[in-house]
């Protein structure tokens, strides 16, 4: 019994193959580019922020809290980690302009995502729950204070030194 059929489907199948191969890449390669894109964003945001006035940083600091809320194409955990960045960056500017309300939520929100974060990362409550022990309020401003300085070359953000002017 002779199979004429099974020769014809050969090239058929390859190419189908084939497809699912390109599909497959062009799927990472648009993950790939939509992550460079937010990186690129976040860091041109930042790199304003660091360069901002008082007004003005509120501002780049605020898009980068959105960057982060809107962004559908990282994975959940690098958007919970930007978020807790942001949130603590948000915090540390409002506490030091005088605006402990906003400054409260700032911080809640940062607690918030950190939470998040360590859930997506397979941590137990247990664990959470000891990592918030050391997630203050002094270690938030520690750790602004050394990526600002660490990205500025020791100088820290230009609307801090414009508060320590006045």
């Amino acid at each position: 019994m002779s199979r004429p059929y099974s020769i014809s489907y050969m090239p058929l199948l390859v190419i189908v193959l084939t497809l699912g191969l390109v599909g497959c890449q062009t799927a990472y390669e648009q993950r790939s580019n939509a992550a460079k894109e937010f990186n690129g964003r976040r860091n041109d945001l930042y790199e304003s922020y660091l360069a901002a006035d008082i007004d003005h940083a509120r501002q780049y600091l605020l898009e980068l809290a959105e960057l982060g809320e809107a962004e559908k194409q990282i994975s959940p955990d690098a958007q919970a980690s930007h978020l807790t960045r942001a949130y603590g960056w948000l915090y540390v500017f409002e506490k030091r302009v005088g605006n402990e309300p906003l400054a409260e939520v700032y911080f809640e929100k940062a607690k918030y995502w950190r939470i998040r974060e360590a859930e997506l990362n397979g941590e137990t409550d247990s664990e959470i729950g000891a990592e918030l022990g050391t997630f203050t309020k002094e270690k938030v401003i520690s750790d602004v204070d050394e990526w600002d300085k660490g990205a500025s070359n020791g100088k820290g953000p230009n609307y801090l030194r414009l508060l320590k002017a006045h």
